[in-house]
């Protein structure tokens, strides 16, 4: 899957889920920056999971692991490869 592709796709998800006021930033942004609680955190996981059939591994389901948005989508992006 092309990288810019999944960056696409994420950024559609994210807008579904939240208000983003900057796309440009939010890779440098916290799920704290972006007011994701734990249930959406969850919502978003699942959503990412369905739409990039992918599966993130039980010690990847915490926020803690994911200083910044960069580090989730890049999860995401070594998944998919």
């Amino acid at each position: 899957m092309i990288q810019k592709d999944i960056d696409n796709r994420f950024n559609s998800i994210i807008k579904g889920l939240i208000k983003v006021q900057d796309e440009n930033s939010l890779p440098y942004q916290t799920f704290q920056d972006l007011n994701i609680n734990s249930i959406a955190f969850v919502q978003l996981v699942v959503m990412c999971e369905q739409e990039f059939d992918i599966v993130f591994e039980n010690d990847m389901l915490l926020m803690e692991k994911y200083p910044t948005m960069e580090v989730f989508i890049n999860y995401i992006k070594a998944k998919s490869s």
